[in-house]
């Protein structure tokens, strides 16, 4: 009886991971509403069937005494969530990722798989 509970919340998890991700997209050197005002959704599994997440990345770059900003939301993939590839472009960066669809909209990125996994396990625990 307490598989009813937990099993139609990891299908769902199942179901949700083979369905194309959808994210925001867009770039500005003047500010994340700027890019927001500036952006499109993107299918990303049609760009690159690999991509797996979506991000935001904001960069600062430091020359000649001035530092200049890029504000970047786009599709990607986990390996590169940790920021290191970032970095080596740029001299400051934050890197947000996220796999839900349109997740990178806002300035707070929503809630991940590892949520509904959280979820579906304190679910299972609950009616055990």
């Amino acid at each position: 009886m307490n598989d009813i509970y937990v099993l139609p919340l990891i299908l769902s998890l199942l179901v949700y991971k083979g369905s194309a991700l959808l994210c925001n997209v867009c770039e500005s050197r003047n500010s994340w509403k700027d890019c927001d005002d500036n952006r499109s959704i993107v299918n990303c599994s049609s760009v690159d069937p690999e991509f797996d997440v979506c991000f935001k990345v904001h960069r600062a770059f430091k020359s000649n005494n001035s530092e200049s900003h890029v504000y970047t939301k786009g599709c990607g993939y986990h390996e590169q969530c940790n920021g290191d590839e970032c970095r080596e472009y740029g001299h400051w960066c934050k890197v947000d990722c996220c796999n839900l669809d349109k997740c990178n909209a806002s300035q707070t990125v929503q809630a991940t798989y590892m949520t509904y996994f959280l979820l579906a396990v304190f679910t299972a625990v609950h009616f055990l």
